[in-house]
């Protein structure tokens, strides 16, 4: 029998009955228009959010047991790009989405990964599993703690000059991410073993934002992003 991916991913779903693990809710995100640059703020104040205030914490359906280690915490915020206001399919693919920024709780974790079921080309050959699984990197995060802030300058999907240009429009998202990793993945022999997910994404709250930078003319700005009081410490 020829090998999908969609038998697996069927199969998990009927052994949790088709109830699937909830993602940490997408943040709310304020966006400040300027001088060909816009700044986003991220805010996780909704009492009703699953990730209120950043206390995501959702058992993995797919794990064998209900002990703490089996849950999945917050752990980070990627931004992105979008070359039109519609949600991309696959956040991988760089005609829909390009990553702009990413930044995790600083914990020594950084590079996840989850593992995807492929065709195993020798699966004729007896003994060998119809499937391998392949790691799929999901995020690289510099481990340096988590900002709430971003200052973004330039145009992703621009070919030459990066900069925003005032005036236009420009479209991007954001994503929280969960971690948890009970076991290190294996697969030995035919069966699978450990954590298949290490990520898992926002699939809630996800919104389009349309940002448009532009000089600041009503108003004198006496400082810009970054600006803090100047202190002398003196021990």
């Amino acid at each position: 029998r020829r090998f999908f991916h969609s038998d697996f991913v069927a199969q998990s779903l009927f052994d949790i009955f088709f109830v699937l693990t909830r993602g940490p809710l997408s943040p709310d995100v304020d966006w400040v228009e300027l001088d060909q640059e816009v700044v986003a703020v991220l805010s996780n104040e909704n009492p009703i959010s699953n990730n209120f205030r950043e206390t995501y914490f959702e058992k993995d359906l797919r794990a064998p047991g209900d002990d703490s280690i089996y849950f999945y915490r917050f752990e980070g915020y990627q931004i992105y790009q979008l070359p039109e206001a519609n949600t991309p399919s696959d956040y991988s693919d760089p005609d829909q989405a390009r990553l702009v920024m990413e930044v995790d709780i600083k914990n020594g974790i950084n590079t996840l990964y989850n593992w995807e079921a492929v065709a195993n080309p020798n699966q004729n050959v007896p003994g060998e599993p119809e499937a391998i699984y392949v790691p799929v990197v999901k995020t690289e995060s510099a481990d340096e703690g988590l900002k709430h802030t971003f200052q973004l300058l330039e145009d992703q999907y621009a070919t030459a000059d990066r900069s925003l240009i005032n005036h236009r429009d420009y479209y991007f998202t954001v994503l929280a991410y969960g971690y948890n990793n009970w076991q290190t993945f294996t697969q030995v022999n035919q069966n699978p073993e450990g954590q298949e997910r290490q990520y898992i994404g926002s699939d809630d709250n996800i919104q389009i934002y349309t940002v448009t930078p532009r000089p600041i003319v009503d108003v004198r700005l006496n400082s810009a992003y970054g600006d803090g009081p100047l202190v002398t410490r003196l021990e």
